[in-house]
């Protein structure tokens, strides 16, 4: 064998030994591993945070039992491409949470394909529902949530209601789901406003919902929005009542008194006057990382739960994992009692919350 064909065999054996070790990447399988894809900047981040922390949590508890679980987390900017493009960086898992409905409703496909298990612990969109067979939620959608909203409305003396939604999925089926259930009770919606996810200056739409003289305005969005909101209304001197979606966060606090002018809708969750089950979790949240816990955060510690619970029994595939998830019979978490419909849906009881001194209170 001359040089020239010894250094042509040695390149050959360098390009299949590369595309080997280039397959077994891309085919590498995580056992036992949460891939946490949600926005930690961007609109979503109030509640990405929240997510990423109760996941800590839960693994950190996990390991005092003597459970090791391994967590992925990627930031995706709030943003379905960039989630999307997280979760191709790590083909091979089996379990993946995620929050935001356009997030939650880009994902789904993709991960039905791969039949990889994708847990949903925030978004309300209805679509969600609809999604795929291997996509479950353990937080109620806004047919529920809105509807019990409109219903609380109405009983407590709003008859002409306006509403101001957020230019996405949830925020549209959102309004579609009011107007629907108001009108039906009785009420008028006098007005509609808009706006783009991110949007600061909103002083034009608060004038309009202000000439159109509500006796409050319906709003779900996520709290960075719905503060910039409140602030702008405060200074057009609209100082109404505003109602929306579980928007639990410090974006929120930070308004201070303004802040009481909210009353929103939540999935139960209410630490102080919870089991002590409950209580502990809220405990030992607020000890870590210095904050009282929202829902989500308590659907996302439940979340990595019940993945734990599934790898405990030795399931490794999404297959194996939703079956799992399927028979699931009132568990028992830190977000109340879950079980899961033939949609993959967890329906749970509803409260009415406002704030009052820097505190989340239960109204109903």
């Amino acid at each position: 064998m001359n040089k020239k064909t010894g250094w042509i065999i040695l390149g050959i054996l360098v390009i299949v030994i590369a595309a080997v070790m280039l397959g077994n990447i891309r085919n590498k399988t995580y056992k036992n591993t949460i891939v946490i894809d949600v926005g930690q900047t961007g609109s979503y981040s109030p509640y990405g945070e929240m997510v990423v922390k109760a996941a800590q949590l839960a693994q950190k508890d996990l390991a005092m039992s003597g459970q090791k679980i391994n967590l992925i987390i990627s930031d995706n900017k709030s943003d379905a491409k960039s989630a999307l493009s997280a979760y191709q960086a790590v083909k091979g898992v089996q379990f993946v949470i995620s929050g935001s409905s356009g997030v939650v409703l880009a994902l789904a496909p993709v991960l039905e394909k791969d039949k990889v298990l994708l847990f949903n612990v925030t978004a309300l969109s209805p679509a969600i529902r609809e999604a795929g067979d291997y996509v479950f939620s353990n937080i109620n959608d806004s047919t529920v949530e809105v509807a019990a909203m409109a219903a609380y409305m109405y009983k407590s003396g709003v008859k002409k209601a306006a509403t101001f939604i957020q230019n996405d999925d949830a925020g549209v089926t959102a309004n579609k789901i009011f107007k629907d259930e108001f009108t039906k009770l009785g009420g008028i919606v006098v007005d509609e406003e808009s706006f783009d996810v991110g949007a600061m200056d909103m002083k034009t739409q608060i004038s309009r919902l202000k000439n159109a003289k509500p006796d409050a305005v319906y709003a779900p969005a996520y709290p960075q929005s719905l503060s910039i909101i409140l602030r702008q209304a405060e200074n057009l001197t609209f100082l109404t009542k505003w109602f929306s979606w579980n928007i639990e966060s410090k974006e929120i606090l930070d308004l201070g008194k303004i802040a009481e002018r909210i009353t929103y809708s939540s999935t139960v969750f209410n630490p102080s006057k919870g089991n002590q089950v409950v209580k502990d979790f809220s405990d030992r949240f607020t000890a870590n990382f210095g904050v009282v816990p929202p829902v989500y955060a308590a659907t996302s510690y439940d979340a990595v739960m019940l993945a734990a619970e599934a790898f405990k029994q030795g399931l490794q595939s999404g297959t194996d994992i939703k079956n799992f998830l399927y028979g699931v019979k009132n568990w028992q978490g830190v977000s109340g009692v879950t079980n899961f419909d033939s949609d993959g849906m967890s329906i749970k009881p509803i409260e009415i919350k406002t704030i009052k001194d820097g505190q989340y209170v239960t109204i109903q």
